[in-house]
Parts: C-alpha cells; structure tokens; sequence
C-alpha cells in the first residue's frame, strides 16, 4: 500500500497491517544536490522519487499494489505511468551484484489492485467566509475616497 499526499511526495510502503516497511521522500535525494531546498517542488524532482521506487518494486518483487492517496495529487497520472513503464538503463541488484535489466519484452509489470483516495478536496461551491465589521468599513472608506468621476 502507498501513500500519496498532495504538494509533498510521501510514499509508504506498508502491509495489509499498517506495518511500514518503506518511507520516501524528496528530502531523501537532497544532499546530492547540496541541499537546494527549491528542488523538492520540482517536477523532475518527483518523478527522480518514482524511479527509485520502480528499483525498489523489482528488488523486492512486489507485482500487486494496493493504492491509498490522500488529498489531491499533483501530477498523479504522470507519475503512475512512470512507476508502470520500464526503466531506460539497467542497475546493478545491490544484494546479487547482477545486473537487472529491463527490455520492452521482458520488464516488470505491476498491478493496481485499488485506488484508495481519501481527504480529497471539494470542487463544489464552498461557503465564502465572511468579512468581519472592521474590515467591511475599511473597505467602504477606500472606495469612496478613490471614487472616480466618469
């Protein structure tokens, strides 16, 4: 099971019993880059995330996922394709020392088995919040001193 969340990437990898295995996050990569604080909002950034989580799914071998997001994802079907698409270069298994290799007739294919979006946010029309009495009589002030005469 995942957790995607909307802004931040945090991603878990947990059991059916809410045991994490796996934490991920873009502050991981962070000190490679000599901690430019502004790239944990990059794009390229996320999908850096994704890619390692792909090696991660295949060391592993985990081909069924059980998927639960939490509010609105940004950029969540791109980044489902680039965990679904195999990888361009090969990487050396760290625990084989062999090399795994994808092709596009022999990668490795993961299942969805559920989408669980939860906290979502509401596109219908909310109740505007109401200004308070001061704020109101300001506002009244300005737009009569600044009246223009047509």
């Amino acid at each position: 099971m995942f957790n995607f969340r909307r802004t931040r990437l945090f991603i878990n990898l947990k059991n059916g019993k809410h045991r994490n295995y796996l934490s991920l996050t873009l502050g991981l990569f962070l000190k490679f880059f000599k901690n430019k604080k502004s790239l944990k909002k990059n794009k390229v950034f996320k999908f850096l995330l994704i890619k390692y989580l792909r090696k991660i799914l295949i060391l592993a071998n985990l081909k069924n996922i059980y998927l639960r997001v939490k509010k609105t994802p940004i950029f969540l079907q791109e980044l489902m394709s680039l965990l679904t698409k195999p990888l361009v270069r090969p990487f050396l298994n760290p625990l084989t020392k062999k090399l795994v290799s994808e092709t596009p007739r022999n990668y490795y294919n993961i299942n969805f088995l559920t989408f669980i979006f939860s906290q979502n946010k509401s596109f219908a029309t909310q109740k505007i919040r109401r200004k308070g009495r001061i704020k109101r009589r300001i506002r009244r002030r300005l737009f009569r001193s600044n009246r223009v005469a047509d």
